[in-house]
């Protein structure tokens, strides 16, 4: 029964995850960002976001099932220490993929920035007429790249969850190996 839990669990925050992503795309939230990006960096977090996801939905599928490394044969070996280094590494590609999020966030909102700076005309915000238009526009940018910070925090928040009931599975598979 427990066995089952991660992947069903990891399932759970999936759908709930795509189910978010679906009203914002309802709620009209979602093309914006795309759309408006000229650094395409939401694609690039899109993209970073689909394949550590296809990651960590295969290693809890493949933790579920209790196809992982059993030490129990080595012998003289830490059988907690050696399990818990081999989980370490099993789950740092999830957990790279979930940083980057951050990041690739944060450059998107860095770019954002200096693009909007960088169409700002000095001579239009000296005439009231045209300042308006310099200031919507730039509130406009400014918005986006705001927006790249929101898309790279949320995709990693859901990626990093996922990560975390990773964890607790190897922490469980740990405890079980020990104890046997």
């Amino acid at each position: 029964m427990q066995r089952s839990l991660c992947f069903a669990y990891t399932s759970l925050l999936n759908i709930a995850g795509f189910g978010f992503l679906f009203a914002a795309y309802w709620a009209g939230w979602l093309i914006p960002l795309f759309r408006d990006d000229n650094t395409y960096i939401t694609y690039v977090m899109a993209v970073v976001f689909a394949i550590g996801l296809v990651i960590t939905w295969v290693k809890s599928w493949y933790m579920s099932r209790d196809k992982v490394f059993s030490c129990k044969t080595i012998h003289g070996v830490d059988h907690q220490s050696y399990l818990s280094r081999k989980f370490d590494a099993y789950l740092a590609r999830p957990k790279l993929f979930s940083d980057k999020l951050v990041q690739l966030g944060l450059c998107g909102t860095a770019l954002g920035f200096i693009i909007a700076m960088s169409h700002i005309d000095a001579g239009a915000l000296k005439d009231s007429s045209t300042s308006v238009a310099a200031v919507a526009s730039l509130m406009n940018e400014l918005g986006g790249a705001l927006g790249k910070t929101v898309v790279g925090w949320f995709l990693s928040m859901w990626l990093t969850e996922a990560v975390e009931i990773l964890d607790a599975r190897a922490f469980t598979i740990i405890e079980d190996e020990v104890s046997a």
